[in-house]
């Protein structure tokens, strides 16, 4: 026993060793950076902005608007004929932002830096507890999620899709709790503020038919609309149009987001969209290609679903987190969402798991980094020959990998689903 307590002190010291240095990068990447990004790298500017427009009684849509608001919040001219200026968020991001609004933006820069970092915190202690990891896998968990790239990529540039990814992950906590109520108000805040996340996770618990939650968060998400909607109304103001016309500008003439164009920013995209374009040359090809592999994955993952009475929430939605970063839009801050299948990699001690969590953990480690901007900004600094620049491997292979350890992942947590399938009528209770 005397001889076990040095290396346990040893074991100790290397996770608060581990666990300072991914804190520390996590600052340095995450929130450090979020302080030196001018207005226009600046997400949360696009929230802030049309919030600010909503609470004046403006169209938070109007670019005249937007420009005007700008110009006066950093004092230089803002031109309502530039992208930026069309924001194109669902009127219920500006309501839940709205109360950020009123600051002066320095002071609401700070404010969503201290948001977003503590609902960071408050995400990794309920995943924790979901989980119910032992001290050690808890504390390399943590230690993992703060090396996510991803998480620091959207830290960085104030992306909303980290406070969505970590109040969905509380949600999810708190209906592993049998805290229904909260975990309807949580998945109306996220389906506010990011659809494309916050619909993910209410549809699969429309599949485990949790009706109280999913009926608050569907009320919560309409009432949010109705008071956005109601207040524009109320002052005359038009914005449906405007609305959308901005969506069609994002999506028509935005290069940097589109799979096809020739702007270097669309590698870095985490979508099949991309390499399937690639392959191909054809764009209906490369969108029917990304929908049907994905469509075909998650038939395979319904199959499963519907033939196990007892379902792992927290590996399904790793299925299905993997899977809906695939077939559209979606930049590399999205897959904060791996913090779910990661979750599950530490929890899966059970022999049978051991190749598939294997799997995982290599599979994660492009995620560690923020590997395919690193190689587009190579590119656009000249640092890599024509010779490599136009071979298979660097068009196919390497500025892909992200999209494609994606792709693997999910085939290796349907693997999971189906592993799991079989030892449940032998072993349910100790299967992890």
């Amino acid at each position: 026993m005397g001889k076990d307590q040095p290396l346990r002190r040893r074991r100790k010291v290397l996770l608060a060793i581990l666990l300072l240095a991914t804190g520390s990068e996590f600052v340095l990447r995450g929130p450090v950076r979020f302080f030196g990004q001018a207005p226009d790298w600046n997400d949360f500017v696009l929230l802030y902005i049309p919030a600010r427009a909503w609470l004046q009684g403006a169209n938070p849509y109007s670019p005249q608007t937007y420009a005007r608001i700008c110009t006066e919040t950093f004092g230089e001219a803002w031109s309502p004929t530039a992208l930026r200026s069309h924001p194109a968020y669902p009127l219920s991001t500006f309501v839940l932002v709205s109360p950020l609004a009123p600051l002066p933006w320095p002071a609401a820069q700070k404010a969503v830096a201290v948001l977003a970092v503590g609902l960071m915190a408050a995400m990794i202690v309920c995943m924790i507890r979901f989980a119910g990891l032992d001290s050690k896998p808890a504390c390399l968990f943590a230690a993992a999620t703060l090396a996510l790239a991803p998480f620091h990529t959207g830290l960085a540039t104030g992306n909303i899709s980290v406070a969505a990814v970590a109040l969905a992950c509380i949600a999810v906590w708190a209906l592993g709790a049998e805290r229904n109520v909260m975990a309807g108000i949580l998945l109306a805040v996220v389906i506010g503020l990011k659809p494309q996340i916050g619909l993910l996770f209410l549809l699969y618990y429309l599949f485990r038919r949790k009706w109280l939650s999913c009926s608050l968060a569907t009320a919560g998400v309409g009432l949010i609309l109705l008071i956005g909607a109601l207040r524009m109304y109320a002052l005359g103001i038009g914005w449906v149009a405007d609305f959308a016309h901005n969506a069609r500008i994002w999506v028509g003439s935005n290069p940097a987001d589109d799979f096809a164009s020739a702007n270097l920013m669309r590698l870095t995209l985490i979508d099949l969209q991309v390499p399937f374009y690639d392959l191909t040359g054809t764009r209906t090809m490369a969108i029917v290609l990304a929908l049907a592999a994905v469509a075909v994955l998650a038939l395979v993952w319904l199959a499963f679903f519907l033939k196990t009475e007892t379902p792992d929430d927290l590996l399904n939605l790793s299925v299905l987190a993997a899977l809906s970063l695939l077939p559209v839009y979606h930049r590399f801050y999205d897959a904060s969402l791996l913090v779910l299948p990661l979750c599950w990699a530490f929890r899966a001690s059970a022999p049978a798991y051991s190749r598939l969590r294997k799997a995982c953990w290599v599979l994660f480690l492009p995620f560690l980094f923020p590997g395919a901007s690193i190689l587009v900004r190579a590119v656009s600094e000249g640092r890599v020959s024509n010779r490599f620049l136009h071979s298979w491997w660097w068009q196919h292979l390497l500025v892909p990998h992200e999209i494609w350890a994606l792709l693997l992942l999910a085939v290796v947590l349907l693997a999971a689903t189906k592993v799991r399938m079989r030892q449940m009528p032998r072993a349910d209770a100790h299967l992890y």
